[in-house]
């Protein structure tokens, strides 16, 4: 009966992390970063965003407040 054997567990570990930090590099070839010109567009488009949604909060808040407010007036 032929048995494999298996490496020591210290040499097992060394070649994982080998292996893991190779596997790493190559996947850092494949990264795609982006232009300035894009990385200002999004950062706008992100911003009017903010500032749309928080407009629309405020409003939001306004109209209820101002409607709770008259409810409590009449009421009271």
């Amino acid at each position: 009966m032929s048995e494999t054997k298996k490496a020591n567990i210290f040499v097992r570990i060394g070649r994982a992390i080998v292996r893991y930090f190779k596997d790493l590099k190559g996947e850092c070839k494949k990264i795609t970063w982006p232009t300035f010109p894009s990385v200002v567009k999004n950062t706008l488009v992100v911003i009017a965003v903010c500032l749309i949604v928080g407009i629309g909060i405020w409003v939001v808040d306004w109209v209820l407040s101002t409607i709770l407010g008259l409810a409590g007036n009449i009421a009271g």
